[in-house]
């Protein structure tokens, strides 16, 4: 959509404006008639202005409909998080944060005009075909919508549909030009914001938590009890990936691990009085051995809680610097249905630290580029490329010299696995033909996998059969064949995999998934690795 597509609109930008401001009350409130009896009040010209076109204009003036297309472009020119919410968007918007929905269960952006899936919602029925982030959808239902220039809200109606019906989309994924079809059932999508918890390792819980919804506290502290009856003394908590969400609920777990006394948050802005979160020592586990892990797409309430848990010397942060936001925003909703999100502060670390990273004002796209800047310097990578600001340095009464101005940055930095990947694995990931072999052998396995619930079930059933070597017969015949080398390499990392995704079929869920791939996740083992070091010290 463009921001001014004629010149009446961009004299009505100002004019917006200010009616944001009398819907938010941080502007004049008066009534045009009043205004019109004391136009020369300093200040008030725009509303003078607005109440001459609404008088005098030539033509008939249509305001709901300038008001969407300006009220988004005022917003751009503030920071990078303040935005406006369309009331088609709304609703679809509060469901991933405090329900469910029916649909095939994606989230997708369209930077470009081609429909780019950003994130599989866990469990969702397109998780379950295979559909994977990344993944670029071009047909529905044999109607091709890339490069259409369709709007958002068309291409969810296209996607969503009654419980039980089905839709195919038509997926371009890697390199590869050959489209696979995937026919979706669209179901119940469940929002779970604690994707996996379970126990392994020497007694080590693992904690997966992909949002902080309004869920959150309540699912972690029945997962925490679960693994604490399952023998959990130590505990792994996963925060990759995890974009935020609501506040309260990062305070509520962090208050879980910290003494009577300790900082958790502050908040503050400059129309927004300072207000101190601290820990009411009531905490069910505050003498826990604790892990964090964090990388570029942990933000918001996951670097409040490792900020907080880092402060306080409380628990070793694990990975790759977070994404680094700071800003915190207030949702208000007009009359329409529609609604805005302005931000009215920032939030700190209990030792002062901002989080938030440099932006300037009316650039969005160079700070969404800017963890691309970051993969640029090599910071992904090495440790020494990753930039921090030697003025915002702070130290915690352990002595731990920790940086603010952009992210949480680790303890213990863990660089991206780039382990060379050979053509053939790569050709099987293109055609998703592990995944459809996950899908094969359960089918084939079905009795089994529905009675296995635990760990070791699932291991003598995985014993009782040549996993590798029946796949790589199977994706012959589907046209992709290794060479000598390549049938020795791809061994790993195709047999973890698979026990990965055909865990994931059985009770486990997700559990398995996550349990099943951990020799392929180097920020995991390293975390386990720290964490049985600090036990023993």
């Amino acid at each position: 959509m463009s921001k001014f597509k004629f010149s009446f609109t961009i004299l009505l930008c100002a004019i917006i404006a200010t009616t944001i401001g009398i819907i938010i009350g941080v502007l004049y409130q008066r009534s045009f008639s009043n205004y019109q009896n004391n136009n020369t009040i300093e200040g008030d010209k725009l509303l003078y202005t607005l109440s001459q076109l609404q008088t005098k204009y030539v033509d008939t003036l249509h305001l709901d409909s300038i008001y969407e297309e300006v009220i988004p472009s005022i917003l751009e020119t503030l920071d990078p998080h303040s935005a406006y919410i369309p009331k088609k968007d709304f609703a679809s918007m509060n469901e991933t944060m405090n329900g469910k929905f029916d649909g095939i269960g994606v989230m997708f952006n369209m930077l470009t005009d081609t429909v780019k899936i950003s994130n599989v919602i866990g469990g969702g029925p397109c998780y379950k075909a295979g559909v994977a982030a990344g993944d670029m959808i071009i047909k529905v239902d044999g109607k091709t919508i890339a490069g259409q220039k369709m709007h958002t809200d068309s291409v969810v109606k296209m996607l969503r549909g009654e419980r039980g019906s089905k839709v195919i989309i038509g997926i371009k994924r890697g390199g590869n030009k050959k489209l696979i079809d995937f026919e979706i059932t669209r179901g119940e999508i469940p929002m779970r914001s604690v994707e996996a918890a379970f126990v392994d390792h020497e007694n080590t819980g693992y904690l997966k938590i992909s949002r902080f919804a309004a869920t959150t506290y309540s699912e972690m502290m029945n997962a925490l009890n679960k693994l604490e009856k399952a023998g959990m003394e130590k505990l792994v908590i996963d925060l990759r990936n995890n974009g935020g969400g609501f506040l309260d609920q990062a305070i509520y777990i962090t208050n879980e691990f910290l003494e009577s006394g300790d900082g958790i948050v502050y908040t503050e802005g400059l129309k927004s009085p300072r207000v101190e979160h601290k820990s009411n020592g009531r905490g069910h586990f505050k003498n826990l051995p604790l892990v964090i892990l964090i990388n570029p797409e942990s933000a918001s309430a996951s670097e409040i809680l490792a900020g907080a848990l880092q402060d306080n010397d409380r628990a070793t942060i694990v990975g790759l610097r977070s994404f680094g936001k700071g800003l915190i925003q207030e949702q208000f909703e007009y009359a329409d249905g529609s609604a805005a999100r302005i931000t009215i502060a920032k939030y700190y670390t209990p030792l002062g630290r901002s989080i938030q990273k440099p932006y300037e004002k009316n650039d969005k796209k160079d700070y969404q580029l800017e963890l691309y800047e970051r993969m640029k310097h090599n910071e992904f990578l090495n440790a020494d490329s990753v930039r921090v600001d030697s003025t915002k340095q702070v130290i915690t009464a352990n002595g731990d010299i920790l940086y603010g101005g952009g992210g949480i940055y680790p303890d213990v930095f863990v660089p991206m696995d780039t382990t060379a990947v050979n053509p053939y694995f790569r050709k099987l990931v293109e055609n998703n033909l592990i995944f459809l072999y996950a899908s094969k052998f359960t089918d084939s396995n079905r009795k089994e996998i529905n009675n296995i619930t635990t760990f070791t079930q699932f291991d003598k059933l995985i014993e009782q059969h040549n996993l590798y070597m029946d796949f790589v017969a199977w994706a012959d015949r589907k046209g992709v064949r290794p060479n000598s080398s390549e049938l020795v390499k791809s061994k790993l990392y195709v047999t973890i995999q698979l026990k990965a995704y055909i865990g994931q079929n059985t009770q486990l869920q997700e559990n398995a998934f996550y349990h099943y791939i951990k020799p392929l996740d180097n920020t995991m083992l390293k975390a386990y690795e720290v964490i049985d070091s600090e036990a023993i010290n």
